[in-house]
């Protein structure tokens, strides 16, 4: 490199030396800085988005149906998936039902879609009655306010 150099004018050394320069600074931009800022902005809009979901489902609590604190809890006789299925049969849930897998003989996957908010909330606490574990819960906005699409796994405690 020291050779290679040599053979210019101290006037064009400068001049590679500048244009090495820029490059650097212009390829560590595009290359750490922007992916950086623009991965934070993805985050921040995230976090607002999440924010912003919370403040919804705080300001949704009051208008939760009231649970009396005298229900006592019943234990599930049968196979989940058949009180699963019952459950969403009674609470006339099943034009939201969008699939049920059962996993073994103590776990099942229940999806709806377009579901209203407040129905699925009742439909978990019916579950939640008859103890039964809510192991994984995923509420995505659906198209339209007030309705959600959901997953839920549901474990036999």
């Amino acid at each position: 490199m020291v050779e290679f150099m040599s053979r210019y004018s101290p006037r064009e050394r400068l001049i590679v030396i500048l244009a090495v320069v820029v490059l650097l600074g212009l390829g560590s931009h595009a290359l750490i800085i922007e992916p950086y800022q623009q991965k934070v902005a993805r985050l921040t809009e995230a976090l607002e988005q999440s924010k912003s979901d919370f403040k919804w489902m705080k300001d949704m609590l009051p208008r939760l149906p009231a649970r009396a604190s005298a229900i006592q809890t019943e234990s599930l006789n049968g196979s989940l998936a058949n009180f699963v299925n019952q459950a969403v049969t009674q609470q006339k849930l099943n034009t939201f039902l969008a699939q049920m897998t059962p996993k073994g003989e103590d776990e099942i996957r229940v999806r709806f879609k377009a579901i209203p908010f407040q129905k699925l909330i009742v439909f978990i606490s019916k579950v939640k009655d008859r103890e039964i574990n809510v192991k994984d819960l995923r509420i995505n906005a659906s198209d339209s306010v007030s309705l959600v699409d959901s997953s839920l796994v549901l474990d036999k405690g």
